[in-house]
């Protein structure tokens, strides 16, 4: 009878345990920064056009700015599950942002989805306005163009680290 008390509790222990370490890192996204989604960043920015990025191209409310390439093996992996993370939790494209580092319409067309776009960058640009220099990354701005959230490196976005990202980009139903 004793032994089976102890059992219990161990794995009442060890479930805490794992539930506390897969928990949502809420105190990351409340905490004050001072990192703003640079208007002169985006207007660096070009569309597959040649043209240059308007905030009619972004449209309102938060977006998930993503920096990719084509010819970055971590961000072929990575992109599909970043699509299906927005289709899964019916999440609108408009609010992801892409930008292909160092890369030529050619190439990116072929990692998009259906109507999906991507915007086009240098690398020295992210590294000026973002202070960072490697892809794939990830920032999260909510609507007056505060960081939020900054995801280095491949995301797993089935994770339940992923839900305060989700609540955001989810926030005020699908406004664009």
């Amino acid at each position: 009878m004793l032994t089976f008390f102890w059992r219990g509790l161990v794995v009442a222990f060890l479930l805490l345990t794992f539930f506390y370490l897969i928990r949502p890192n809420y105190q990351e996204l409340e905490r004050k920064t001072t990192i703003w989604l640079n208007p002169l960043y985006l207007e660096k920015l070009k569309k597959s056009d040649g043209s240059k990025i308007t905030s009619i191209d972004l449209g309102k409310g938060s977006k998930l700015l993503h920096f990719w390439a084509p010819w970055c093996v971590p961000c072929q992996q990575e992109l599909p599950k970043l699509f299906d993370f927005f289709k899964k939790n019916n999440i609108s494209l408009a609010k992801l942002v892409l930008v292909a580092i160092n890369a030529g319409q050619s190439k990116v067309k072929d990692f998009l989805p259906p109507n999906g776009t991507s915007f086009f960058g240098h690398l020295q640009d992210l590294k000026y306005y973002f202070d960072s220099d490697s892809i794939p990354q990830s920032f999260l701005f909510d609507r007056e163009g505060k960081l939020l959230w900054h995801g280095k490196g491949p995301q797993n976005w089935d994770s339940l680290k992923m839900g305060p990202v989700l609540k955001i980009l989810s926030e005020a139903g699908h406004e664009q």
